[in-house]
């Protein structure tokens, strides 16, 4: 079982109030939390390679520049083993349906409890997501 103090989870979100109000939230429970405002900035973030990959992204549906759902897919493409919790007011329709993708949904308004129980129940249910050594050397 994953320690809140060794999980990091990549927070994505527009609106900086929700942005630093996720921040809270988690890291008044421990977890390492890095934070992108939208989907172009979070896959900058992954795609780095010192940058260490997170446990959990978790993002809002509707952002400017990349979606959720764009961002979804961008993840599931490039790093098919990170889970990604997608908290919307919106449908979870709009979600991509991978077969194998990781992904869950929450509705807004956050639940806390409910919240923090899908969180735990990704991260128990995951390995800890591996940078493929080989990811962008295949010719």
């Amino acid at each position: 079982l994953l320690q809140a103090e060794n999980v990091s989870i990549l927070v994505v979100e527009d609106m900086p109030a929700v942005r630093q109000t996720l921040l809270r939230f988690l890291t008044r429970k421990g977890y390492g939390v890095e934070l992108a405002s939208n989907g172009v900035e979070a896959m900058a973030l992954l795609d780095c390679p010192s940058f260490p990959l997170p446990h959990l992204v978790i993002t809002d549906m509707m952002m400017t520049e990349m979606n959720g759902r764009e961002l979804c897919e961008a993840v599931i493409a490039s790093y098919p083993d990170l889970p990604i919790l997608v908290l919307s007011a919106y449908s979870p329709d709009l979600l991509p349906t991978a077969a194998n993708a990781e992904i869950a949904f929450l509705p807004k308004p956050l639940q806390p409890k409910q919240f923090f129980a899908q969180i735990e129940k990704m991260l128990n249910e995951h390995p800890v997501p591996q940078r493929n050594p080989m990811a962008g050397t295949e010719s």
